[in-house]
């Protein structure tokens, strides 16, 4: 059991800033952040038990922990998109179905999958990264971290939304 709090506080820290640089590389949402932190921080605690100080630091330990977990992290959820096939349907088109979640709201999605992308590919270069921004943060965040002003973001968003609403895709806004 972890009795420093030296190393209690540098486990907080490390965790913090690993799942702050996954936010950033768009792999976490900001209402994750908090969970996905706290999921790290329960590994390291885990771990410890095999900690031995004579081969190292705990500080080495803990960002070797931290490190690997998120790499694992990682690998689970690239492992889920790669778990899609091709299937036959009424024996001349083919269709996209997700083993995990096979059924009719698979189909749906898969569905709703192309109808976005055409709207997406309607989208200009700016809209395509405010609706990017869109999905981590709010408007007040995206727009500082596009640096461009809210009024604007907001009218580029009202634009992105006749175009959904024009594709018949304004309910999933």
């Amino acid at each position: 059991m972890i009795t420093d709090p030296s190393t209690i506080e540098f486990i907080h820290v490390v965790t913090h800033r690993a799942v702050a640089d996954l936010r950033r590389r768009g792999l976490v949402r900001r209402d994750e952040h908090h969970d996905c932190a706290s999921a790290l921080i329960l590994e390291v605690f885990r771990a410890w038990d095999i900690f031995d100080p004579e081969r190292g630091t705990p500080q080495a330990f803990v960002n070797q922990v931290v490190s690997t977990r998120t790499n694992s992290l990682l690998r689970r959820r690239a492992a889920k998109k790669r778990r899609l096939r091709a299937g036959t349907l009424d024996g001349a088109a083919e269709r996209i179905t997700d083993e995990a979640t096979h059924g009719p709201t698979c189909e749906t999605a898969c569905d709703l999958r192309g109808d976005l992308n055409a709207v997406l590919s309607k989208l200009t270069p700016r809209q395509r990264n405010i609706c990017d921004q869109l999905l981590r943060e709010s408007v007040s965040p995206a727009a500082r971290e596009l640096g461009l002003p809210r009024s604007t973001v907001r009218d580029e968003i009202a634009r992105i939304r006749v175009i959904f609403e024009e594709a018949g895709l304004g309910e999933y806004l």
